[in-house]
């Protein structure tokens, strides 16, 4: 999609009343307003409301799975100037979601791009996120908190929009110009940015935050200025050079291709391997020549036909997945890909079936990729020695956590169990000089992370 294609927000509606923003220091006319390149149409204070919905260009649907949503036709208006206050652009709309891989597959089918997932808790305690790019704003989804979801009412409920966060200028400037109305600011969860909250006392219908630039040195945000070798280092730009090395280099041909989209219209959650990724594995299985792949985390099986596709005609490759009905999705794209002769999935807790392949002797495998719940990561590498041999090489995914992995003090338990990987890691080379290892992070489409490759040598 160019950029000229691309969906891009033109309007929000806010059952607000314009007259408690333009107290706050938003320049008002005629009960709109025009932050950045996003108009603001005031429909009125309505208890409860908040964004009553949004106008964008460039979709191919309004079904946003709730999201009250319209298409407008309004080539975009010139960026508004800083207000008063000193805001100057929205940085994200909010929205929640009870049943996150339906709200992310509903918003990719109408057309908006998808990012990155981030998978490290909140500290409202929200389990992931979901990042859409909608022009120079962003769609952050945010799932629900399973206790939330059962509260109130379960998983069947629409998505629904929660609030905004706005870019400032100055944000030490403008918090303290709100005086009262403004919280302490503080670290935001992404790195290098610092954030504030607008308090209940503004009288606002819609929940906002005001958060500053990346003020990194050598960081690009919003709007600060730090470039690497001549451009911005941002998730756009990231997202750009995964796409460009995925049409030079990597070929996804029609049975990857039709893998990601049947696992999309299954609801799995958009958390495969990206194509430049799923090459990667491809060559490290040709280089080192396996003919035996155990993969634990099948999910739709994306991963599984590039491994597969390594191995020579003899070879085998066993996959483990604890979803019958992520594993039904996956058979049926190993069949499509022409590789169901040579692959064996197995469906259960894959602490469970690891412990079965060591007792029926099924090891030792040449490759072995770890790709499933991260808290478990470390049982599962050491059930991984027990199959290999020496030579075998061991590849496990997301181990950087969005640079989580060097927070002791993480309450995350994915980002934990990654560092007690590496702890196992290190005694295994200090102790025993089983195993020789190093960790690569990683900047792509789906953001920050990283991989660990593993050498076992004894």
């Amino acid at each position: 999609m160019n950029a000229n294609s691309a969906p891009t927000i033109d309007e929000l509606t806010l059952a607000d009343d314009p007259a408690r923003w333009a107290a706050l220091g938003f320049a008002v006319a005629d009960g709109h307003c025009q932050i950045g390149d996003v108009r603001l149409r005031f429909a009125g204070a309505q208890p409860g409301a908040g964004i009553a919905g949004w106008s964008l260009r460039n979709v191919v649907s309004t079904e946003l799975d709730g999201l009250p949503t319209s298409i407008s036709q309004q080539p975009p208006p010139a960026p508004a100037g800083t207000h008063p206050n000193g805001v100057l652009a929205i940085d994200h709309v909010v929205a929640m979601s009870p049943n996150f891989a339906r709200s992310v597959s509903a918003l990719q089918g109408a057309g908006l791009d998808l990012r990155r997932i981030r998978e490290q808790p909140t500290p409202a305690g929200a389990p992931r996120q979901a990042f859409f790019r909608l022009g120079a704003e962003i769609l952050e989804l945010v799932a629900e908190p399973d206790e939330v979801v059962a509260r109130a009412g379960g998983p069947d409920r629409p998505a629904r929009f929660w609030g905004l966060a706005l870019l400032a200028e100055d944000l030490d400037a403008t918090v303290a110009g709100l005086g009262g109305h403004a919280g302490e600011i503080c670290a935001a969860v992404q790195p290098g940015r610092r954030i504030a909250t607008v308090r209940r006392s503004a009288g606002l219908a819609v929940p906002l935050a005001l958060m500053s630039a990346d003020e990194r040195s050598g960081v690009e945000g919003r709007s600060s200025a730090g470039v690497r070798g001549g451009a911005p280092v941002s998730q756009e730009r990231w997202s750009a050079v995964d796409r460009y090395v995925d049409e030079l280099l990597v070929g996804e041909d029609a049975a990857l291709v039709d893998a990601r989209h049947a696992s999309d219209d299954a609801g799995l959650p958009p958390i495969a391997l990206t194509p430049a990724l799923g090459k990667l594995l491809h060559l490290i299985a040709r280089v080192h020549g396996a003919s035996s792949i155990l993969e634990v985390g099948t999910l739709g099986g994306y991963s599984t036909i590039w491994l597969a596709r390594a191995l020579p005609d003899y070879g085998r490759m066993i996959t483990l997945e604890l979803d019958p009905s992520y594993a039904q999705v996956a058979a049926a794209n190993i069949d499509r890909a022409g590789l169901a002769g040579l692959i064996k999935i197995e469906v259960g807790p894959a602490s469970d079936s690891l412990r079965a392949l060591v007792a029926e002797g099924a090891g030792p495998f040449d490759l072995i990729f770890i790709d499933a719940d991260k808290q478990s990561t470390p049982e599962y590498f050491q059930r991984a020695l027990e199959l290999s041999r020496p030579g075998s090489v061991i590849v496990t995914d997301n181990v950087v956590r969005g640079g989580a992995l060097i927070d002791a003090d993480s309450d995350d338990p994915r980002a934990q169990g990654m560092r007690r990987f590496h702890e196992l890691l290190a005694t295994e080379r200090v102790g025993g000089h089983r195993v020789t290892a190093t960790t690569i992070q990683t900047v792509g489409a789906k953001g920050y992370d990283g991989f660990t490759l593993a050498l076992v040598e004894r």
